[in-house]
Parts: structure tokens; C-alpha cells; sequence
């Protein structure tokens, strides 16, 4: 906007693009003035953020095994349900599930009250920074198995792994701990991907990657390619068949944690392991 408060239209091209950048800077800067009231929150929330797969075999007294071993025996010995990796976006046209609460919350506390440990990145994970679910003391949200296993351990329910740039933080703990030889290779371990809220390609090129590798991954918004049938099939369907990752489209967060939840089920049934 110029002074007067009208759009104001910059043409720029190769030529004049030094110029028109310090133009384009000197509009923003004397716009501040006129933004009105910004309200800022008061609050304020207990994080822990930038963990690493290194840092996480730190917490977890690794002995040499492998960074994630301690956490693949747990999850074997039934100590823990599974992993759930949680990334996407804030996405505006993601309603509130049943709660009323966001999206990516309303997954993740359910997912930690059954006793799945949360992997989070982006905006994904800041949500759920907001929410306290970034903090060792969020324990006391988690079901009994993973309590215990953040009060061992001293991590919190819901484990930053970085920005949305980090999310093959995930596929690398996943990795890790399909090394561990306990729980299967990396399409039979119990990990589950979950984007309820993406708005970017880069999300969608992300679970694709994780699916390619094995992985299940449950989205919430539907793909515009969708409209075509034998596209649908082929990543509803025959992608799974193929990679060994599916791709399940679900919108409703609430559900969404279900879906997670007895496909991780499932693969413990399959590998043998006992019930949670």
C-alpha cells in the first residue's frame, strides 16, 4: 500500500531489481505505522525442541547397539504401543476435530494416551508446542505405558525433531530402529506417518517418501489428483502394493488417531508382538 492506503502496483524485472527491492522495503517500512493493534499472547508454554536420533540414544542410555535399540526393545516387550511421525502445516480449511481443538493436537493427545510415542516436526510440532505437549511434563497426558517411559527418560510424550525441512529426521529414527533387528524391517515396524493439515507440495513429496520406503502414512486433506479415478485406486490401493507404504486420506483428526492406532496394532499382530 502507499501512503494514501491504495494497492500500489511495483513492475519489476532483471533491470531494476536493486532498485524496486529497496522500494518494496521502504512501502513496508512505512506501512508499519499504520498496522493497528497487534495482540500478542500473554502466555507462555515449556518447550523442548531440536532433538536429534543421536541425542534421543543419548537420553535413552543407547549401549553401543544402536542410537534407538533401548526404544525398539520397549516397543517389542510391549512398553510402548509404537511411533507415530507427526508433520504438515496449519491449513485453514482443516476444521477443529470434535474438541474443538487443532488438528494435529487433538492427534497427538490421543495418539499419547494409547501409549504412542509422537515424532514431530513443523508446524505440526509447534502446535503442539502451544498445547504443552513439547515438555517432559505433559506425562501426565500420556496413557500409563509411555508415562512411564518419559518419566525414565526424562523425554517429553511428543519429541521435536526440527523444522518441516527436518522430516527426514523421522525416516531416520525409523530407520534406526528397524536396524535394531527387534521389530521387523522398515515396512513391519510398528510406525505410522500422519499429516491431518498439509498446504504444501513439500509435505506431499515427504509422505510419498515415506510411503515409497515402507511406511503407512494417513493424510487429511485429499489430493487434487483424487478426481481421477484410476489415480485414486492407484495411490489408495495399489501403492501399498507396490512400495509396501500405503496412503489413507482421513479428515477428521479423531479418526485419523484411530486409524493410526489399529494400524499399529495390526503390525504387532503380524510381527508377533503382544497387544497393547
Amino acid at each position: 500500500f502507499d501512503e494514501s492506503g491504495n494497492n500500489t502496483r511495483l513492475e519489476v524485472d532483471a533491470a531494476n531489481i536493486e532498485e524496486k527491492a529497496k522500494e518494496i522495503l521502504k512501502l513496508a517500512a512505512e506501512n508499519f505505522k499504520r498496522r493497528g493493534e497487534v495482540s500478542i499472547p500473554d502466555g507462555q508454554t515449556k518447550v523442548e525442541v531440536g532433538h536429534s536420533v543421536e541425542s534421543l540414544g543419548k537420553a535413552l542410555k543407547s549401549n553401543g547397539s544402536g542410537p534407538l535399540a533401548p526404544l525398539a526393545a520397549r516397543i517389542a516387550d510391549g512398553r510402548l504401543k509404537g511411533v507415530a511421525g507427526l508433520l504438515g502445516c496449519n491449513n485453514v480449511r482443516v476444521a477443529p476435530g470434535p474438541s474443538g481443538e487443532d488438528p494435529h493436537v487433538e492427534l497427538a493427545k490421543a495418539l499419547v494416551a494409547d501409549n504412542v510415542l509422537v515424532l514431530s516436526t513443523g508446524c505440526a510440532a509447534m502446535a503442539c508446542g502451544r498445547a504443552g505437549l513439547l515438555s517432559p511434563e505433559a506425562a501426565s497426558l500420556a496413557g500409563p505405558l509411555l508415562s512411564a517411559f518419559c518419566k525414565e527418560t526424562g523425554l517429553p510424550p511428543v519429541i521435536h525433531l526440527g523444522s518441516c525441512v527436518d522430516n527426514s529426521r523421522i525416516l531416520l529414527a525409523l530407520s534406526e530402529l528397524a536396524k535394531s533387528g527387534s521389530i521387523g524391517d522398515l515396512a513391519e515396524i510398528p510406525a505410522v506417518i500422519a499429516a491431518p493439515g498439509w498446504t504444501t507440495e513439500q509435505i506431499v513429496s515427504t509422505c510419498f517418501y515415506f510411503a515409497a520406503s515402507g511406511v503407512n502414512v494417513v493424510l487429511g486433506v485429499t489430493l487434487p489428483v483424487q478426481g481421477v479415478p484410476f489415480i485414486a485406486q492407484f495411490l489408495e490401493r495399489d501403492f501399498e502394493k507396490i512400495y509396501g507404504g500405503g496412503l489413507a486420506f482421513e479428515p477428521d483428526p479423531a479418526t485419523a488417531a484411530k486409524r493410526v492406532s489399529e494400524t499399529l496394532a495390526s503390525k504387532r499382530e503380524k510381527l508377533g508382538l503382544k497387544a497393547i
